[in-house]
C-alpha cells in the first residue's frame, strides 16, 4: 500500500479519532469543531507519555470559516473548556492554525484517502488492507472515550468501587472496538467480589439494581430495562454464581437473580407484554423457594409478589391477583398485631397514641388488590366484592405515606366509585387527587386539568373520561348531561395532546376510546373518526395484547353507539369487512393470539359469538345496543 510508505519515509504519524459514541453538539461546525480539539487533545497527550517535553503543533484544518483567526479564536477556547476534564494539563503550543481547501492541499487529500479507509471500522477494505491500515496508525487510532475507559475502571478498582465499575464495564462490553479490554476488567471484578464477604458483595451488587430501578421506574426506559436486566444476569449474575458454586456458595446470590427478574417483569408489566412478563413470573415462582427463608430479603420477596399481581391483572386472572395480594396484606396485619406495636413503642420510646406503624409494601399490596376488584366488578358486578374495594381503598389511602402515592390511590377510589355508579362520590376522589375542593365541579376540574402541563396530563384525563363514560353507560343522563355540558363549555375535547400530538404511551390509547365515544354521543362524526384513526395509526395490537383489547373495545362502544336497529352499511363496516386493509372488530380478534391467556381468550370467544349472531340475524341478540357496550365495558383500560 504505497500511501502508507509516507509513515516510514517521512517519518509521519497517520492518526485517526472515531466519534463511536456518537456525541453530537448543535451543528455541524460544532461537531467538526470539537473532533479537531479532542483530537489536539490525544495527539499531546499521547506525545506527553512518549516524554516530549515541549510540544508544538501545527494545524491544517479544511476550511470552515472566513478567517484564519476566527479558527484559531473557536479552537483555542474549546481546547481550554475541554482540558478542564483531563487529571493531567499538559502545557503545548498551537503555534499555527491555518484553513486548506481539500482541492488545493495534498495533505488533507491524504487524510480523506486514511479516513475513507478506515470508515466504518475499516469496512471498505479486505483483511489484507484492513490489518496494514491498523498497524499504520497504531497507538494513534483514538475515539472520544475509550481511552479514558480504561483509566476509569483501573482507579475504581484501586478504590474498591466494584458496582461502580461494572456499570461502565457493562456499557462498554457491548460496543465491538473495546470489548475484549472489557470483559478482562469483568472478570477481574468478579473474581473480586468472589473474595468479598456476603454483606459486602451485596452492597456492590445493590448498586446494579438500583441502576436497574432507575432505567426502569423513574427514565421509564423499558427497552433498555430489558437489555440492561439481560446483560446483568448474562455477564455478572452467571460469572458470579459459577465461581461461588465452586465455594458452595451459589445461594448467596439467589437474591441477586431475583431482583433482575423482578425488575425485568416490572418493566414488561409497564409495557403491557404479556408473554415476556408470564415468562419472568415463571422465574420468580422457580426462585421463591430459596429466598423466602432469608428474611433479610423479605421486603423483595413482596415486591415480587405485587409484580405478579399486577401481571395476573392484565392477563384477566383477577382471582390470582388477589390471592397474590391478599398473602401481603395478611402477612403485614400479623406482623404489625397489637403485641408488636407494642413492642416497637417500648424500643424507640413512641409516645404517639396512635401508633400507627405503617408500610408501602402493605399499601402497595392493597393498592393491586383493589384494582384487581375493579376489573373483576366490571364483570360480575358483585355486591360483596364491591365492599371489600372499597375497604382496601380506605386502608390503601391511610396506609401510604407519600401524598403523590395518596393521589393515586384517589384516582382509583374514582375509577371504583365510577364503576359502581356513585358519580358524586367518584368526582371528590378525583378532585381530590388534584389538589381541588372536594365540591369541584365538572368544569372546575376539567379547566383545571386544561392548565396542567400537557405531560401531567394523562391520567387526570383518563379518569375523568372514565368516570363521564360511566354515567352515559349506566342511564344516568341528568349526570351525563352535567359532564357533557362541561366537555362543550370546557373545550376539552379540543386538545392537541390526544389528537394531534405524537404521544405514543398509556394511556393515551384508553384517553382516545373514550373520546370517541363522546364524539358519537355528542353527534361530532368528525371528531369520532379523527380519534378513531388516531388510535388506530398508533397499531395497539401490535404492540400489547392490553392495548389491543382496549381498541377491540373502543370498536365495540362505537358500533354499539352508532346501531339503529339495523345492519347499515356503517354499522357493518365497523364490526367487518372484506377489504382487509379496514381495521373492524373481527379484524382486531383475529390478531389476538389463539394461545392468549385463559380468561383473555374466553373474553375473545364471546366478542366472536355475539359479532357472528349479530350478522347472522340481528334478532339472535334482543338488544344489540347494549351487548355490544357491556362488552366493551369488561375492559376497564
Amino acid at each position: 500500500m504505497p500511501l502508507l510508505d509516507i509513515r516510514v519515509s517521512k517519518n509521519w504519524q497517520p492518526i485517526r479519532i472515531v466519534n463511536k459514541e456518537k456525541i453530537a453538539y448543535e451543528n455541524n461546525n460544532e461537531n467538526y469543531l470539537y473532533m479537531i480539539a479532542e483530537l489536539v487533545l490525544k495527539i499531546v497527550q499521547k506525545k506527553d507519555e512518549e516524554g516530549f517535553k515541549k510540544i508544538n503543533l501545527r494545524l491544517y484544518p479544511a476550511s470552515r470559516f472566513a478567517k484564519n483567526e476566527e479558527y484559531e479564536e473557536k479552537i483555542e477556547t474549546i481546547l481550554r473548556f475541554l482540558q478542564v476534564r483531563q487529571e493531567k494539563i499538559i502545557n503545548f503550543n498551537l503555534t499555527r492554525v491555518k484553513q486548506q481547501l481539500a482541492k488545493n492541499h495534498r495533505l488533507l487529500q491524504i487524510a480523506d484517502l486514511l479516513s475513507n479507509g478506515s470508515y466504518r471500522s475499516y469496512g471498505r477494505l479486505n483483511q489484507e488492507l484492513k490489518e496494514i491500515m491498523k498497524d499504520t496508525f497504531g497507538d494513534y487510532n483514538f475515539t472520544l472515550i475509550v481511552p479514558l475507559f480504561s483509566q476509569r475502571i483501573e482507579s475504581l478498582l484501586q478504590e474498591q468501587a466494584y458496582g461502580f465499575a461494572l456499570r461502565f464495564i457493562l456499557v462498554e462490553i457491548n460496543l465491538p472496538n473495546n470489548k475484549n479490554q472489557a470483559l478482562e476488567f469483568l472478570n477481574n471484578v468478579i473474581d473480586n467480589l468472589v473474595k468479598l464477604p456476603y454483606s459486602e458483595r451485596n452492597a456492590h451488587l445493590n448498586y446494579l439494581i438500583s441502576w436497574l430501578e432507575q432505567e426502569i421506574n423513574q427514565k421509564r426506559g423499558l427497552e433498555s430495562g430489558y437489555l440492561l436486566a439481560e446483560n446483568i444476569e448474562k455477564n455478572v449474575y452467571q460469572k458470579l454464581a459459577e465461581k461461588l458454586r465452586e465455594k458452595n456458595q451459589e445461594n448467596n446470590v439467589i437474591w441477586f437473580k431475583y431482583a433482575i427478574h423482578y425488575w425485568a417483569l416490572t418493566a414488561y408489566n409497564h409495557s403491557g407484554k404479556l408473554f415476556k412478563a408470564s415468562q419472568e413470573v415463571q422465574k420468580l415462582d422457580e426462585l421463591k423457594s430459596q429466598l423466602y427463608h432469608q428474611i433479610e430479603h423479605l421486603s423483595l420477596f413482596m415486591e415480587g409478589l405485587v409484580a405478579k399481581a399486577v401481571h395476573y391483572t392484565d392477563r384477566f386472572d383477577f382471582e390470582k391477583a388477589i390471592q397474590e395480594t391478599e398473602f401481603i396484606i395478611d402477612f403485614y396485619d400479623s406482623f404489625f398485631s397489637e403485641g408488636m406495636k407494642e413492642f416497637f413503642a417500648l424500643i424507640i420510646d413512641n409516645d404517639d397514641s396512635d401508633n400507627a406503624i405503617k408500610s408501602d409494601l402493605r399499601a402497595k399490596g392493597l393498592g393491586t388488590c383493589l384494582q384487581a376488584q375493579i376489573y373483576q366488578y366490571l364483570q360480575n358486578n358483585d355486591a360483596e366484592l364491591l365492599t371489600k374495594a372499597r375497604s382496601n381503598s380506605e386502608k390503601a389511602i391511610a396506609e401510604f405515606v407519600a401524598l403523590n402515592d395518596k393521589k393515586r390511590q384517589y384516582q382509583y377510589r374514582c375509577q371504583l366509585e365510577a364503576v359502581a355508579g356513585n358519580f358524586n362520590i367518584s368526582r371528590q376522589y378525583l378532585a381530590k387527587s388534584l389538589d381541588l375542593k372536594e365540591e369541584s365541579s365538572y368544569l372546575e376540574i376539567m379547566q383545571h386539568i386544561k392548565q396542567l402541563d400537557i405531560s401531567f396530563q394523562g391520567f387526570s384525563l383518563l379518569h375523568l373520561f372514565r368516570l363521564g363514560y360511566q354515567s352515559y353507560f349506566k342511564n344516568e343522563f341528568d349526570e351525563w348531561g352535567i359532564f357533557r355540558k362541561a366537555l362543550e363549555d370546557s373545550k376539552l375535547l379540543i386538545n392537541p395532546w390526544f389528537l394531534t400530538s405524537d404521544y405514543s404511551n398509556y394511556p393515551i390509547h384508553g384517553i382516545l376510546r373514550r373520546v370517541v365515544s363522546f364524539a358519537v354521543i355528542m353527534g361530532d362524526k368528525q371528531k369520532a373518526q379523527q380519534a378513531l384513526g388516531r388510535l388506530n395509526n398508533l397499531k395497539p395490537i401490535t404492540i400489547s395484547p392490553i392495548l389491543g383489547l382496549i381498541h377491540i373495545a373502543t370498536y365495540l362502544e362505537y358500533a354499539g353507539l352508532i346501531w339503529t336497529g339495523e345492519l347499515t352499511n356503517d354499522f357493518n363496516n365497523i364490526i367487518a369487512n372484506n377489504d382487509r386493509t379496514k381495521v373492524t372488530i373481527t379484524s382486531l380478534i383475529g390478531q389476538l393470539r389463539n394461545d392468549d391467556f385463559a380468561k383473555i381468550r374466553a373474553f375473545k370467544t364471546e366478542v366472536e359469538e355475539t359479532i357472528t349472531a349479530i350478522q347472522i340475524d340481528r334478532n339472535n341478540v334482543v338488544d344489540v345496543k347494549k351487548a355490544l357496550l357491556k362488552l366493551g365495558n369488561q375492559i376497564g383500560y
